[in-house]
């Protein structure tokens, strides 16, 4: 079982998170500002009430699904200098997300290319971009979000592969490292809702754990969910599997 409640739960995505902040007046046309994985976004104060958007702006990805690690472009119109566009998504309740801002040119084209991060949460999310009038009253409007799925090359492989049954033991392995920043960081796994358990991290950013299936435990087929966790901090996610837990 895990060691306090919070590692015995997944997560729940925040998909199409809050404008936050503002945006660094030095940033270059054309130059993105990738948010750092595992760094929380900065807050700002209250935001304006959002002005209209214009009526032709358009806001699109050069593709429908990115994974961690791939650039992603995005790019709009009818947003003009001196505002900035700040694009975001993908942002949970513990995890950053990916992120960058850009200041578009006076025909109000704008062309953004960033990594997508690796604490983005995975599968659907929405990609939200905003057009910032003005950084003293954070006067903005914002597009019409994007739909884009997200996937990753981290796996987990799980001992027995199918099923397991009640009174038994699990062991699941990590295909993928997890990030070497911060140290002390650690592997969390949660089988369904109420079972999970977390091992530390080897220097090499790989970790295995074993978890008892208690006698109280249903039978059923449950999701196995896995991320790299440091103090309630979720730095990058695996893809989920399944496992069938059978009777004693």
């Amino acid at each position: 079982m895990c060691r306090s409640r919070p590692m015995c739960r997944m997560v729940q995505f925040v998909l199409g998170a809050t404008l936050f902040g503002l945006i660094a007046a030095s940033c270059a046309r054309g130059t993105s500002q990738g948010l750092v994985s595992g760094q929380r976004l900065p807050t700002g104060g209250p935001m304006a009430p959002a002005e209209q958007q214009p009526r032709h702006a358009q806001f699109v990805a050069t593709s429908a699904r990115f994974s961690i690690g791939e650039m992603a472009t995005f790019s709009g119109t009818d947003c003009r200098a001196p505002a900035v566009v700040e694009v975001l998504g993908g942002s949970t309740a513990y995890s950053a997300g990916t992120s960058g801002s850009v200041t578009p040119g006076s025909s109000g084209h704008w062309s953004l290319t960033i990594p997508v991060t690796d604490s983005t949460a995975l599968g659907a999310i929405s990609i939200r971009a905003y057009c910032i009038l003005s950084r003293q009253t954070l006067k903005y409007w914002a597009y019409a979000p994007l739909g884009i799925r997200i996937s990753t090359p981290r796996r987990i492989s799980l001992s027995p592969v199918d099923s397991v049954r009640i009174g038994s033991t699990i062991e699941i392995v990590s295909r993928g490292a997890c990030p070497l920043v911060p140290r002390q960081m650690e592997g969390v796994v949660n089988i369904g809702s109420d079972l999970g358990t977390a091992a530390p991290v080897n220097s090499s950013g790989n970790w295995s754990a074993r978890l008892l299936i208690p006698s109280s435990t249903r039978p059923g087929i449950y999701s196995v969910t896995s991320f790299c966790n440091y103090v309630r901090e979720i730095y990058a996610f695996y893809m989920p599997s399944r496992i069938r837990i059978l009777p004693r």
